[in-house]
């Protein structure tokens, strides 16, 4: 499949979905992660043992994304 969006458009597009940027090239879907580890700048672990990194300007955003209470 082939889409002539940018990464950013498609994370407008899917904000309200459980996806979060955490790197210029990662936009993730929170429901398949599966473990967050704090290593250097940190990963994301996902539910299929893929690890990604997490930029350290979206770390912060990231780990207060993670901990917020369900509203």
């Amino acid at each position: 499949m082939v889409i002539a969006k940018t990464l950013g458009d498609i994370e407008q597009q899917l904000k309200e979905y459980s996806f979060f940027r955490i790197h210029q090239s990662y936009l993730i879907n929170l429901l398949w992660l599966k473990q967050f580890k704090k290593a250097k700048g940190g990963y994301a672990i996902m539910i299929d043992d893929t690890k990604l990194e997490v930029s350290s300007r979206k770390k912060e955003a990231f780990l207060k994304f993670l901990t917020k209470p369900n509203t």
